[in-house]
C-alpha cells in the first residue's frame, strides 16, 4: 500500500493551466508515487476519481475536446479488444499443453 492517502480529488486551488512548449495542460500539485521497496516503487498512482476530475477538467478547460474523448474510447476499445484476444491465446495455448 501507499504510505500516505490515495489522493481521490483534485481540489480547486490544487490545479492551474498552463501552457508547456505551446501545448495546453493541466498542471497539479497532487501526485502520489510508489513508496520505496514496493513493486510500484517511484510510479505514478492514480485513483478512479483524481483520473475522473483530470478527464472533467481536461475538458472543462478545454485540453481535450470531445473529438479527443472520441479517440480515447476507440483507443480504449482498441486495448480491450487486444487484451482479449491475448487472454483467448493463453488460453488456447493451455488447452493444448493439457491434451
Amino acid at each position: 500500500m501507499l504510505n500516505a492517502e490515495l489522493v481521490e480529488a483534485i481540489e480547486e486551488n490544487h490545479f492551474t493551466v498552463a501552457k508547456i512548449q505551446g501545448q495546453p495542460v493541466l498542471v497539479t500539485n497532487a501526485l502520489m508515487l510508489g513508496p520505496v521497496g514496493s513493486e510500484w516503487e517511484g510510479s505514478a498512482v492514480f485513483s478512479q476519481g483524481y483520473l475522473m476530475d483530470l478527464f472533467a477538467l481536461s475538458l472543462a478547460h478545454q485540453i481535450l475536446s470531445l473529438a479527443d474523448v472520441r479517440q480515447v474510447m476507440d483507443k480504449a476499445f482498441a486495448y480491450t479488444k487486444q487484451h482479449q484476444q491475448q487472454r483467448d491465446e493463453l488460453a488456447r495455448r493451455r488447452r493444448r499443453q493439457q491434451s
